[in-house]
């Protein structure tokens, strides 16, 4: 009994990495995205009737949209979620998440910071794949609970 254990205090320990890249594993979401946008711009190029500001809708929609067009790493380790885009990290600290919620593609990580009135603007949406679903909700709930125990 004690084997085994040490071999699920090793596994835990071992950091879980998975990469998410949503125009390829959610490719309706996405044409429904880029359908929007080039209604957007569409419109502005009609009403306005030049160039310039539809082009420049265009793209601050598209880089406000970067991370759905390129694969996103995630590390689940001791200390956090590390997410990783286009070379920048941006780490979750287990201490800062207060409170999640279990959504059909992944979770939604709600801040311990105190409450806002609108929770949803200031949450972090966590992209799982299907398939490793109950690992990382086994992983994120073991790496809570030692938080918080």
């Amino acid at each position: 009994m004690p084997s085994s254990s040490f071999s699920q205090a090793t596994e835990i320990q071992r950091p879980v990495v998975y990469t998410v890249w949503q125009v390829v594993d959610m490719k309706w979401h996405v044409l429904f995205l880029v359908a929007v946008v080039a209604s957007v711009v569409f419109a502005l190029w009609q009403s306005v009737g030049g160039v310039l500001v539809p082009t420049v809708a265009a793209i601050l929609l598209l880089s406000s949209m970067a991370s759905v067009f390129v694969p996103v790493r995630y590390e689940f380790g001791g200390e956090g979620i590390c997410r990783s885009v286009l070379g920048r990290r941006k780490m979750i600290a287990w201490n800062d998440i207060r409170s999640y919620q279990i959504r059909k593609n992944g979770m939604l990580l709600l801040p311990r910071s105190e409450r806002f009135l609108i929770d949803f603007f200031r949450s972090t949406f966590l992209p799982v794949p299907p398939s490793m679903m109950p690992e990382i909700l086994y992983r994120f709930r073991v790496c809570l609970d030692k938080q918080t125990g």
